[in-house]
């Protein structure tokens, strides 16, 4: 792993820990999850970190894992939403993140 890849690894591990220690079950927590994971998928698909089994919460660092945890953050963010736009725009963020698949 390079110099880069440890800072961004390291990076990642440190925000991870931090909002454990947030015990409110909030939309806002889920939604930075959310953005958590979605910002690990794209250092993963930009080279930046590889994919490992280490752990980012409930996910390891694999984008299709990443991927089905950021769209579970977002719905569940969009459950406890009281704004209907804000639930709106909740779902719609987890049907953009879901994983790839192909029929």
């Amino acid at each position: 792993m390079s110099d880069e890849q440890s800072i961004n690894a390291n990076l990642l591990s440190k925000i991870g820990e931090a909002l454990k220690l947030v015990t409110v079950d909030s939309s806002t927590v889920h939604q930075l999850v959310g953005k958590l994971f979605s910002y690990a998928i794209r250092l993963i698909k930009d080279n930046l970190i590889p994919e490992s089994s280490d752990m980012l919460f409930e996910c390891s660092l694999e984008e299709k894992i990443l991927r089905q945890g950021a769209e579970a953050r977002y719905l569940n963010a969009a459950k406890l939403a009281k704004n209907p736009d804000d639930k709106i725009r909740l779902t719609d963020l987890a049907n953009q993140i879901r994983p790839i698949t192909w029929i």
